[in-house]
């Protein structure tokens, strides 16, 4: 009877593990507003989160002394070319320098909106824990996805369109 108590408590954990996961449905986090985006910019327009709403957008939070964000860069690029009048992209500077991100963005050719977020405060009310960090807005201003680290433009455009971006 002994040896069937250690085996009993692990399946009872197991059962327990599963049955939460059933209950909470197994989906990703739900939906939240966006925060609202800082006002300085770097490369206009300046933009609001109003003024995103109605087509679903991406905020890219970068930095120019990220390593990960020069692998980004371009794919965010590329990204906005392909998703055209579909879709809108911004750019987040955080926590930086305005000369280095000045450079970064003339580097990489950015032909969006980007803004500076040069006290981390905006980043840390959307969440971000490290650079880039890619959120993604439905048509309504509402975060529905987190890309973490850097993505390939079809990773991009492909979570755009799950967003309400294909029209």
């Amino acid at each position: 009877m002994r040896r069937w108590l250690p085996i009993g408590l692990v399946l009872a954990a197991v059962l327990g593990l599963a049955a939460a996961e059933l209950l909470s449905g197994g989906a990703a986090p739900r939906a939240r507003p966006a925060p609202a985006l800082p006002t300085a910019t770097l490369r206009p327009p300046q933009v609001s989160l109003a003024a995103l709403r109605g087509k679903p957008a991406l905020v890219a939070f970068w930095a120019s002394w990220c390593g990960p964000c020069h692998e980004d860069a371009a794919a965010l690029r590329e990204a906005a070319r392909e998703l055209g009048s579909r879709a809108r992209v911004v750019a987040v500077d955080w926590d930086d320098g305005s000369a280095a991100a000045r450079a970064f963005v003339r580097r990489y050719g950015w032909r969006f909106p980007v803004l500076s977020d040069s006290e981390g405060t905006a980043g840390e009310r959307y969440g971000v824990a490290g650079l880039p960090t890619t959120f993604v807005l439905d048509a309504g201003g509402e975060i529905v996805q987190t890309l973490r680290g850097p993505q390939s433009a079809a990773t991009f455009t492909r979570a755009v369109l799950a967003a309400g971006g294909g029209a």
